[in-house]
């Protein structure tokens, strides 16, 4: 087994402004929401909406409400 003792790990991020598709709740799961590319509408993916409660609330008013799919 080798290990890499003194080895930097390292993340990338990207930061970029994005179309918000859906915003996702479940009960008792995180909220989370679906993204897209602004000039191609191309799915780019989800991210978990860490943000007071307060704020959560406005985005969830703010959003349209669509039929449930059956």
């Amino acid at each position: 087994m080798i290990a890499s003792i003194g080895m930097p790990s390292r993340e990338i991020y990207a930061v970029e402004e994005y179309h918000l598709m859906a915003a996702v709740r479940e009960m008792g799961k995180p909220a989370f929401a679906l993204m897209a590319d602004r000039k191609t509408s191309k799915y780019v993916g989800s991210a978990f909406i860490n943000t007071s409660r307060a704020i959560r609330e406005r985005l969830w008013h703010r959003s349209k409400p669509m039929p449930a799919r059956r």
